[in-house]
């Protein structure tokens, strides 16, 4: 496509041009600073329990066993439900502010929390008697517990790059590849959990019990109310 011009041809694209990339700044959001300042200080008045349940999450990430341990201890159970849920908003806010979802902030917080609650119920009416109540109570709050190492990660890495203004494709990926990182480390240590009491093959039907319809749903969520 051309226009003739006094001077000469301009020639003109006929395909849009992408769109610039904005750097992504703590300040575009002073809701999110707010909140996450609020939060921050929280966690630093219970940063006591922090160190403690960070000592047996540390080797969890390489082995499954810790979290079965963690499991006998009735305080550190407590203490990880706790700080799990501490962490939950500073986690919501760090994916609002990347734009990971379509969905404002409070309305994502509520869809998480509702695929949490789902994936609770499932795991408490799901008949498991080749399953030792511990080994299931660790594979079903495995995601759980590895979701406070996933928070302090990507809260870090979005305040890095909000204060670094990287730009708004580059956090969006860092932190889409966080999460699935650990999403799939969660899946593998469920597995092996499982299957330290059952085969390869009733570990893989109870995955798709536990894991099909949160996801399922949350995809759902996302795309209807997005």
């Amino acid at each position: 496509m051309f226009q003739d011009f006094p001077n000469g041809v301009l020639w003109l694209s006929q395909e849009a041009l992408p769109a610039v990339q904005t750097q992504m700044s703590l300040s575009e959001k002073p809701l999110n600073v707010i909140l996450s300042v609020v939060f921050l200080f929280v966690v630093i008045c219970d940063i006591k329990d922090f160190f403690i349940i960070w000592k047996p999450l540390m080797p969890a990430l390489a082995r499954w066993k810790p979290l079965v341990s963690l499991e006998y201890n009735m305080q550190l159970s407590r203490t990880r439900n706790r700080l799990a849920g501490l962490l939950f908003l500073p986690f919501c806010l760090a994916a609002d502010w990347a734009g990971l979802t379509p969905l404002p902030l409070f309305l994502l917080a509520g869809v998480l929390a509702v695929t949490g609650l789902l994936k609770w119920a499932i795991s408490r009416i799901l008949s498991h008697k080749k399953v030792s109540q511990d080994n299931w109570n660790a594979a079903t709050n495995a995601a759980f517990s590895l979701f406070i190492v996933l928070s302090v990660i990507s809260v870090l890495s979005a305040g890095i790059m909000g204060a670094f203004r990287v730009y708004e494709n580059v956090a969006r990926i860092v932190l889409y590849a966080e999460i699935g990182l650990f999403y799939l480390l969660s899946l593998v240590r469920e597995a092996q959990i499982l299957n330290s009491n059952c085969g390869p093959f009733r570990t893989f039907l109870y995955l798709c019990a536990l894991e099909l319809p949160p996801c399922a749903a949350l995809a759902a969520a996302i795309l209807y109310l997005g």
